[in-house]
């Protein structure tokens, strides 16, 4: 599935996570706010549900007027202001709850996934999935968010990266893979 097409027509996201676009980039904000006019999500509330793929569109906008990076820079902010579950307290219950984080703020048929595989823990190592229609550099921006706010308690960082040898999205394959290593 490529990047920006809504797995389903009825997916919907939440107000106050499309807003983080905006809180992220307040130098571009007139633009930003331009592009959600566009795609008839201008008025969106913290609490309103909009269409998904008027938000993708939003993001596919703000990738050709400001490029990847960009969007890695917004999606470190989804943390900060997205609803997480109040599980969340340290690397492990972060990354574990990055899906039901994702459902929290979308609803409304297939809307895709987050996995996380612990399996190289030992070696202070993971691998997150990302099966979702949204572009890679946004993944990595929260992932690379949830490791800086919940650092691995036996390392003061950790590092995100493309899993070797995997097929992402980038090229044309259905999910993205990121290690964690620390």
């Amino acid at each position: 599935m490529a990047e920006y097409k809504a797995y389903s027509p009825n997916a919907e996201v939440l107000g106050r996570a499309v807003l983080v676009v905006v809180y992220a980039m307040p130098a571009y904000e007139a633009r930003v706010r331009e592009f959600m006019t566009e795609e008839g999500i201008g008025g969106v509330g913290p609490d309103d549900w909009v269409p998904q793929q008027s938000w993708l569109n939003v993001l596919g906008k703000v990738t050709d007027a400001f490029g990847d990076y960009t969007l890695r820079s917004i999606g470190t902010s989804i943390p900060d202001h997205a609803l997480f579950p109040p599980s969340v307290k340290d690397f492990r219950s972060a990354m574990e709850a990055l899906d039901e984080a994702y459902y929290l703020n979308h609803k409304g048929g297939d809307i895709g996934h987050y996995r996380l595989d612990l399996a190289a823990i030992e070696s202070r190592q993971a691998i997150m999935e990302c099966r979702n229609p949204y572009p890679p550099y946004f993944d990595l921006g929260i992932i690379s968010a949830l490791c800086a706010k919940f650092p691995p308690s036996i390392s003061a960082t950790c590092k995100v990266d493309w899993e070797q040898g995997h097929v992402s999205r980038l090229d044309g394959g259905e999910t993205c893979r990121f290690l964690i290593t620390w």
